[in-house]
């Protein structure tokens, strides 16, 4: 912030004529910040002002290197250039600076006036030494300077005048092989490859030996399609001239094509052995070493390319690199190069997008939210939706749902408006994150359904093409359901471990194996193996973990293992958080395919299912949803029970000094969960229950933001905001249990409730308070507090949810009871569904055998069948 205003200051003195105070505070500036581009360059500017010219041009130079994607940078280097006499270099730089794309049409218009004012002197310097040497009968140096004149005008791009140069060039010198190959570079250029061809033949009987001749000849004839033709004509040119680095490239280039990758190695290096700057010789020597998968020398060689001509390249090579260098866990480098991809292309969401995922990995979500900002003020068209995408996940993710709901609000008309422009990667980004986010922001089972039902129609039809390409579409032939041989069920998930999914599923599945069925499980990504996993090996008659890919799993690999092991049911546990599963599930390689447990459903076929309960999906919400919608009898999920640390609840709580009358409620939810209306609730009771204070333990987000949030609550509200602590993280979930012990009543989140924070203060026996909304993800605390018998913590509006809290926190005797009960409902003889997950097993036994059944008369089925 500093920097910045210390910048416009100096501006300003520069604008008004005192070089000297504007110096003074560049150099300031450049003694804490050596490499800030606009201090550079604006000294630079001072320096050219001035007449320095030698001090001007490589702080100029300097300045485009940090940052080669500003065209004012460019267009200034040009004036200085000018004025010291170097007119080709200036129009060069004007050139470039009219390709970055000038931000207003008069600023178009000044750069424009700048090159043709370096053109019409160096066009006159041109012509009058052609006149000079011509009066002299100097033949040769005539045509030199029509052949410069030519090459100016194919500069900016006037190839009529061209054209006419290079003519003039071969009158004053007939049968001269080089003005032969200036015009074969300008048709090349226009993509005129006959004529282009004709001057390679005229230049080559001018002079047979001539390597540039066959190396433009090998370029027109690859433009032909003529590789192998293109092929000699290189060779020709490395034999007559050795030294030949430009056609040693083009030959590693046509190898390269041919996937001849170890030769194209070897010619790509012979060339930078010859001429080691080619910039671009080390970008395609890159490509190739990516090819054979060695980032660890395709990054350096990029890197290389990218420091001898930094302005060569545009914002999608800096992108590709920036992206590789993730790829490989180097994340501070990765970041760098993404925001020089923005400097040249400020345009591009996907870099945008890519900045924020990586900034927003930090604990200081600070400069994700500027870069959020940045992206929403520069990203235009189908752009505009990523943009605002990345901002509310952004913001969600800080802890400021109100913002980012805010957002929401001008981004839900824009898809509706865009999604059918969207490209794939686009397409994906929506689907993905728009379905995922907006349920955190708004609570409305119709209108949340029909925005995810418009997405997930378009994505569908989207899969529909990739899963066509990849597997064609000749019928599904499915095996004939048996009812003697056992079910064979599979479950997608990449969380059979420590994860919300691994322990709501594990007790479930290790009982279903216990039934006549076989399990299978198929790992869909990269998975650490943990102490959980280990259950879920020991239910499944096979544990497949994906062979081909590292991060998430390949789509159609998965699909053709459960093909071939012939699996009646398959569940997927992780709906749209998992993208591979979602291609899976519109493929349908089983007669029954239902998703469950990990998110909602995934909007993305009419024949699969959803697994549900009576409570999150209650009668009448069917219209809002692809899927059909199926309920277990009575919750969504069991647990046989949750370990939690050892330790004693006095001895913590005077640990923490928490005193033994104190009430201490609990929230644990993340920050993509905590909303205004939760934490005003929140303090509302605090205000009414004076010997009260709150845990707030959040997993993930901006902890800073979160805490002015509370505390301007706690402000408005005229309690002290000591009365709420912020837990730390803890390392493992038995450790984190223990905060249901100190706690004495959890307060549950609106409109995303928690799911395995309530079944962990359930089974530890905390009284909970539970928000119900109208979607589903409002509705979980509902559906285990009913299914564990504690109605008293329901509540369906917010004075409900405060007045029952209070009259916890002040009646202990309530807390007391609330806790027996839950006690009692881990009882054999009163057995609590959540608390069962061997009834919850049978259940959905009989379920899958019905469903299976059902689906038996259908004995194939096309592959892709759109919602």
């Amino acid at each position: 912030m500093a920097s910045s205003i210390a910048l416009k200051n100096a501006l300003r003195y520069l604008r008004s004529g005192k070089l000297s105070a504007a110096e003074k505070i560049y150099k300031h500036l450049l003694q804490h910040e050596p490499y800030n581009a606009e201090a550079l360059h604006w000294l630079g500017v001072v320096a050219y002002q001035r007449g320095q010219f030698k001090a001007a041009i490589p702080l100029l130079e300097k300045s485009i290197e940090l940052e080669p994607g500003k065209v004012i940078f460019y267009n200034n280097l040009g004036l200085a250039l000018h004025a010291r006499g170097s007119l080709l270099e200036a129009v060069q730089h004007f050139q470039k600076a009219l390709v970055l794309g000038p931000s207003t049409p008069g600023e178009r218009e000044e750069i424009q006036k700048n090159r043709q004012r370096s053109v019409d002197r160096l066009l006159v310097y041109y012509e009058d030494m052609e006149r000079w040497h011509f009066r002299l009968g100097n033949g040769s140096e005539a045509a030199q300077m029509a052949r410069d004149a030519g090459d100016l005008w194919q500069e900016v791009e006037a190839y009529v005048a061209a054209e006419r140069s290079y003519r003039r060039a071969l009158e004053l010198q007939p049968d001269n092989e080089r003005g032969y190959e200036c015009l074969a570079k300008l048709y090349l250029q226009q993509k005129n490859i006959p004529q282009a061809i004709a001057a390679c033949y005229r230049a080559i009987q001018c002079q047979p030996q001539s390597a540039l001749a066959y190396k433009l000849l090998g370029n027109c004839l690859l433009a032909r399609g003529q590789d192998e033709a293109a092929y000699r004509a290189y060779v020709k040119a490395v034999q007559y001239q050795p030294d030949f680095a430009e056609a040693f490239s083009n030959i590693g280039s046509l190898l390269s094509k041919h996937n001849q990758l170890q030769r194209a190695i070897a010619y790509y290096e012979k060339a930078l052995g010859l001429n080691p700057n080619l910039h671009e010789v080390y970008w395609n020597l890159g490509k190739v070493w990516e090819r054979q998968g060695r980032l660890d020398k395709a990054i350096p060689a990029w890197k290389r390319a990218i420091e001898h001509q930094p302005q060569a390249f545009d914002g999608k090579s800096y992108y590709h690199l920036a992206s590789r260098l993730v790829n490989l866990g180097k994340k501070e480098e990765g970041i760098f190069y993404l925001k020089k991809a923005i400097d040249q292309q400020p345009e591009a969401a996907i870099a945008h997008w890519d900045l924020c995922e990586l900034l927003g990995s930090k604990s200081d979500l600070s400069e994700a939210r500027e870069a959020a900002e940045r992206a929403c003020q520069e990203c235009t068209g189908t752009g505009e939706i990523l943009a605002k995408a990345i901002f509310i996940k952004t913001h969600l993710k800080s802890g400021l749902s109100q913002v980012a709901a805010a957002q929401f609000q001008k981004l839900e008309p824009l898809v509706y408006q865009q999604c059918s422009q969207l490209q794939p990667h686009e397409l994906t980004k929506v689907y993905l994150n728009v379905l995922f986010d907006m349920h955190h922001l708004r609570d409305g089972v119709a209108e949340n359904g029909k925005l995810s039902r418009y997405v997930g129609n378009y994505y569908g039809a989207h899969l529909d093409r990739q899963i066509q390409a990849a597997l064609g579409n000749s019928p599904r032939v499915y095996p004939t359901f048996d009812q003697r041989r056992p079910l064979r069920i599979g479950f997608l998930s990449r969380h059979f471990r420590r994860h919300s999914v691994g322990w709501c599923s594990a007790d479930i599945l290790q009982e279903l194996s216990q039934l006549h069925t076989e399990i299978y499980l198929y790992v869909t990504g990269e998975m650490k193996a943990d102490d959980r996993t280990a259950l879920f090996e020991k239910a499944a008659t096979k544990f497949y973990r994906s062979q081909r890919s590292k991060g998430n799993a390949d789509a159609q690999e998965i699909i053709e293992q459960v093909s071939r092991d012939g699996i009646d049911v398959l569940v997927d546990l992780d709906s749209l958080t998992v993208l591979s599963h979602i291609a899976i599930l519109r493929a349908r390689p089983a007669p029954v395919c239902l998703t469950w447990l990990g998110y909602d459903a995934p909007y993305i076929c009419d024949r699969n299912y959803y697994l549900s309960d009576r409570f999150t999906h209650p009668p009448g919400v069917e219209p809002h949803y692809i899927e059909k919608i199926i309920r277990m009898p009575n919750s969504f999920t069991a647990i046989s029970g949750l370990q939690c640390a050892p330790g004693a609840r006095e001895t913590i709580r005077r640990g923490m000094r928490i005193g033994k009358e104190q009430v201490a409620y609990l929230c644990a939810a993340p920050s993509f969960k905590l909303s205004v209306e939760m934490v005003e609730a929140q303090i509302q009771i605090l205000q009414a229950v004076p010997n009260s204070i709150l845990l707030y333990k959040a997993r993930v987000g901006d902890t800073k933001m979160m805490q002015q949030i509370y505390w301007r609550t706690c402000e408005k509200y005229g309690i002290s905001y000591n009365r709420i602590k912020f837990m730390p993280r803890t390392r493992t979930e038995e450790e984190h249990r223990l905060l249901y012990k100190i706690a004495d009543v959890l307060l549950d989140s609106y409109p995303y409730n928690g799911a395995t924070h309530t079944l962990e203060a359930l089974w530890l026996h905390l009284p909970v308070i539970t928000h119900v909304g109208q979607q589903s993800f409002a509705r979980m605390g509902y559906s285990l507090l009913h299914n564990v018998g504690l109605q008293a913590g329901i509540a369906w509006n917010w004075e409900e949810y405060i007045q029952k809290a209070i009259w916890l926190g002040k009646d202990i005797q309530a807390r007391k009871a609330i806790s027996q009960q839950l006690e009692r409902s881990q009882q054999p003889e009163s057995l609590a569904p959540i608390w069962n997950p061997k009834q919850f097993a049978s259940d959905m036994y009989a379920l899958f055998r019905e469903l299976a059944q059902k689906q038996a008369p259908l004995a194939t089925a096309t592959r892709t069948t759109a919602p």
